[in-house]
Parts: C-alpha cells; structure tokens; sequence
C-alpha cells in the first residue's frame, strides 16, 4: 500500500506494466483500494437518499446493535421474503408517498384506508388501523409468546413441542417459579400501567422481572425503550413492597418492526432466558411482512 500511494512518473509506470507478474501485485492491489473506495461511495450515497437512506442511517447510531439487527440475514429465509424485506426497510414498496416522493407523481399521498396519516411502509407496518386489533396484536405477542416457552422449558414447566403452538397459560409455576401471562397487577394505589406481557417470579432468590415487549417502527425504538423505563417505575415499587420481593427488575424486550434493536437489546433477552436473540428479531420481521402484504392487499381491495 505504500508504494501504491507514492506519487511521481516512475511510480505510476512501475504500477502500470507490474500487471500481477511480481509478489508485490500492485495490480490487484490497486483494484481492491477500487472496489473498497467504490463500496464506500455506495454506500454513503445509499445513506444520503431522503427515503431509501433513513434505514442505514439507523443502523450506523451509536446505540444500535448492528449485528444483531441485521442477523436476519442468516435466518435462512427464502429469497422471495428476504428480498422483500430489503424493499420494506429501503421504502420501495409502492405506497403513496413512494410513488409522489421517488416517481414523482402528482398525487394525494394520504393513505387510502385512514384518510390520515400519510401512506408511508411505516404507516403501514406500524399504524394501519384496519390491522391494529388483530395482525399488529399478533406480531407482538408472537415475541412475548416465544420467550414465554423457553422460560417455562428452562425451569422445568411443561411446554409444546414447537414454541410456535405454544397457547400460555395465565398462571404456570413449580417450587422454585412463578410465571403471570399477560395479567393485571393488583396494587394499593392504583398504576396505569400495571400489565406487563410477563411476570417472572424466582421464589427462592425473592426476585421478579416484569417483562414487556413492544414492536415500534424501527426510528422510534431508542425512545420506545425510555419511555417503558418511566411508565414500569412505578410498578417496580409497588410489586416490590407488596410482594415482599428481594429485588424487582424490569426487562424491556423491544424490537423495531424491520429489525433494528439497540445494544441493550441482547442483555435483557439474556436476563431472561436463553432464547437466541436473533431469533426474535426474525419473528418479529416475518410478523412485519405478513403485515405488509395484507395492508396493500386491502388498499387494493378498496380500490376496486
């Protein structure tokens, strides 16, 4: 590399005729610093585009766990979904602001179902009303659902076969714990937010965790994770003085809808059970795109 960089005449024509004849292989050499350069110039012209940019830009922040973000990619899916996966988190799909932003449509870009909010893949992954009662409830508690199953596997309570056929029970437990499945939490004053999607309750060691998953749009997963901190605090208090508890913990299990998890991410899984991570981002990114299918499918519908 430092005879690559050397400038002057015979420099330039030493790199010229070396044509990969010597040990030095200036030639390849020369086209890696190329392709490296060329990768590089992609790339931050990938960032800089207004809408195809905003997911590598999310990638590239301080707190975000790029590994375990992008471990979807070795999840073996099939080409069909991990292709439209990419076109989910680069916007390519063809909603309305896709087509006036990119094709340069002169159209209303609102959404077609709500009349409301613009039709951009994070409205429709995120806030389609017509999906909020049943697919989003189905994406989120596909999470909760698989992280229940190894809890239960791990301490010795009986579990499916498959986590996917897994149906929780509300109250599970053995001599050594207690596991609450999606369950009010009675307090002496009253807490709104007071039903975490599960309570783990080690009986020997007098701890809890209250564990509570969440699936926002992937920009929104830094400030999703501050504000469950603020609205558990107080129900950690509480459970821990009525209970009688030792220590009481809450374990935040948040997961953008196309995949991005901060670096937090991986020690809260862990603190509970020993789930792959990836894991979850998978289902979670496969709950995303059966979400995205069905959205446009009713746009379409609703259009005829």
């Amino acid at each position: 590399m430092y005879f690559m960089e050397k400038p002057g005449r015979l420099y330039d024509a030493v790199k010229a005729s070396e044509n990969g004849s010597t040990s030095l292989r200036l030639t390849t050499a020369a086209q890696e610093v190329g392709e490296a350069e060329t990768h590089l110039s992609k790339e931050r012209l990938w960032k800089d585009k207004a809408l195809h940019g905003v997911y590598p830009r999310l990638l590239v922040k301080d707190d975000t766990d790029v590994e375990t973000s992008l471990s979807w990619l070795r999840a073996g899916l099939t080409a069909e979904t991990e292709g439209f996966v990419c076109a989910i988190q680069d916007q390519v799909v063809k909603t309305r602001a896709y087509e006036r932003t990119i094709l340069g449509r002169d159209i209303d870009d609102r959404c077609r179902m709500c009349g409301q909010a613009t039709e951009t893949i994070w409205h429709l992954s995120t806030s389609f009303p017509a999906l909020a009662k049943k697919d989003y409830v189905e994406r989120h508690n596909s999470v909760p659902k698989l992280l229940h199953w190894n809890i239960l596997r791990e301490h010795g309570l009986e579990f499916n076969a498959a986590w996917y056929l897994h149906n929780p029970q509300h109250v599970v437990e053995n001599e050594h714990v207690k596991v609450y499945w999606d369950l009010q939490i009675i307090t002496d004053r009253e807490i709104p937010a007071n039903r975490p999607d599960i309570v783990l309750v080690n009986k020997q060691a007098r701890q809890v965790q209250l564990i509570d998953v969440s699936v926002p749009s992937d920009a929104n997963v830094k400030e999703k994770e501050r504000e469950k901190v603020q609205k558990y605090h107080d129900l950690t208090l509480e459970v821990q003085k009525l209970w009688s508890m030792r220590k009481v913990t809450t374990v935040l299990i948040i997961v953008g809808a196309t995949g991005i998890v901060t670096k937090a991410f991986r020690r809260h899984v862990n603190s509970v059970c020993q789930v792959k991570p990836e894991l979850l981002v998978k289902t979670t990114m496969m709950g995303t795109t059966r979400i995205v299918r069905r959205s446009l499918g009713l746009i379409a519908e609703s259009a005829v």
